[in-house]
């Protein structure tokens, strides 16, 4: 959509706000996608430290939780966000994604890994 508009645009400031507002709304789907990627690893570790995890039956959900985590596109996120960067709250922005995101991405596959290598 934002394609079309900016084909039309005749103004250079019009042609580059259409493309940050390209940049942003692919930034949201991704952020949306990796949020339902990591949900299911999020949730095991959740239900591991509470207690409430079925250990007969733990291997299963941590393997597809794994290959959902695997499969979240940070590494896109993250290259669609920085392209864009043009503010300082942007780049305050990209700091908490880094503190919070890539460190939860982290915090749980590392904890998928280390379930795993105790169910073998």
């Amino acid at each position: 959509m934002t394609e079309k508009l900016k084909a039309q645009a005749k103004a250079a400031e019009q042609k580059a706000n259409l493309s940050w507002l390209s940049a942003n709304l692919q930034f949201t789907l991704l952020l949306d996608e990796i949020g339902r990627k990591i949900e299911a690893a999020y949730e095991r570790k959740d239900r591991r430290l509470t207690g409430k995890a079925d250990p007969t039956n733990l291997s299963p959900d941590i393997k597809r939780a794994r290959a959902d985590l695997d499969s979240a596109p940070i590494q896109e996120l993250f290259k669609t966000y920085t392209a864009n960067v043009g503010s300082r709250g942007e780049l305050g922005v990209l700091s908490s994604l880094n503190q919070k995101l890539w460190l939860q991405y982290r915090e749980l596959k590392e904890f998928l890994a280390s379930v795993e290598a105790k169910a073998k």
